[in-house]
């Protein structure tokens, strides 16, 4: 049977937190402001705790990636259309 993470003779990884061993620069994911984000800005928020970057690498270059953040709005500054939503859910 054929390990879905093999492809190309490369082994994918887990999941792996963005560390300073990924490489990045080789990383085109379709959408070139995402890929620029990822290379300028996800190291830096990751180590300002504005966001946390999740990677997914073969052979340290990085194939994918999500990442996440925590944010929030006061409901005075959230558009009425959110705001009515909130409402709701509380």
């Amino acid at each position: 049977m054929t390990n879905l993470l093999e492809t190309a003779g490369a082994q994918l990884s887990a999941v792996e937190k963005l560390s300073g061993k990924h490489v990045l620069g080789p990383f085109e994911g379709g959408k070139p402001s995402l890929d620029d984000w990822l290379k300028r800005y996800a190291r830096a928020n990751q180590k300002m705790d504005s966001s946390q970057t999740y990677v997914v690498q073969r052979n340290s270059v990085v194939v994918g990636y999500y990442s996440s953040t925590v944010g929030s709005v006061s409901e005075k500054e959230a558009p009425s259309r959110i705001g009515r939503v909130c409402l709701i859910i509380q």
